[in-house]
Formats: structure tokens, sequence, C-alpha cells
């Protein structure tokens, strides 16, 4: 039984490593990519990414971080939630999953006028997408879509290793 124990505690403190490490590693994530984007914008870079995707990941970080608050709480420190506290951490998720649904949508849409209205065109060569995540290039002129497409074409023909 006392095995049984030391295996369930090495399991519970793994899991809930893994969530501190997700939750860390995503908010990172989406910092990262939100201040390459704001110093890409406020020096008039000829190429300005936008990493669609990092946005989802501010919604995740909270949606995770209430769960993880609910694990600590039951089964590190032993107490059984309130009404008032379960609540809570119900509503900390449903905001988390709708700014995983809202932000990355009002920040592309803003972004995108913001470029369009500076004279920034799409370079739709560049740019990629894959289900919700969108990776878009802006760039000032056609040239430097041409080069970035130059450089992309160069990249994945050299061999991996």
């Amino acid at each position: 039984m006392e095995t049984l124990k030391k295996s369930s505690a090495h399991i519970k403190y793994r899991l809930l490593a893994f969530f501190i490490l997700i939750i860390f590693g995503a908010l990172f994530w989406f910092i990262d990519s939100s201040m390459d984007l704001i110093e890409q914008i406020v020096t008039h870079s000829p190429s300005i990414v936008f990493d669609k995707g990092s946005f989802y990941l501010l919604g995740v970080c909270l949606g995770l971080c209430s769960l993880l608050f609910a694990m600590v709480y039951e089964g590190v420190m032993k107490k059984e939630l309130t009404e008032t506290i379960t609540k809570r951490i119900i509503q900390t998720a449903l905001v988390g999953v709708g700014l995983m649904i809202v932000l990355p949508q009002i920040v592309h849409y803003a972004v995108e006028e913001n470029m369009i209205s500076k004279g920034y065109l799409v370079c739709t060569p560049v740019s990629s997408s894959w289900l919700m995540y969108k990776h878009v290039v802006y760039v000032s002129n056609t040239e430097t879509c041409v080069e970035l497409l130059a450089e992309k074409e160069k990249r994945l023909s050299e061999p991996l290793f």
C-alpha cells in the first residue's frame, strides 16, 4: 500500500510539473511573439510576421491556470473546493476558452487593417496556414516578398543533415 501511495504521489507531482511547463511555455510563446510583432511594427520593418497561433495561447494559459489551481488546491493541499471557488475556477476556464476564440481574431483584424493602411502587402507565397493556425507575412514592397520567397526555397532545398 505504501508503494502505491508513493507511486501516485510521483504521478501527481509529475502531472503538476507537466502542467506548469505547458503554462509557462504557452505564456513565453505568447509574450515572445507579441513583443516581436510590436517591435517589427514600431521599427517599420520591411517584413512583419504575424503569428496568429500564439494569440490562442493566452486563453490556453488562463484555462490551464484555473485547472492547475484546482489540482493544487485539492490534490496537494488536500482541501475540498468550496462552491465559490469552484464557480471562480469554472468562470476563469470559460474566460480562457473565450479568449482563445476571440483574441486571435480581433488581433488579426487589427494588425491586418494597420498593415494595409500603412501600405504593406500580404506576401502569400511565404505566409502559411494550417487549420486555425496562421503565419501571415506582411511586406512593404514586392521585392521584399521575392527575397523572402527565395530564402524560403533555399532553406527547403537544403538537406536537413
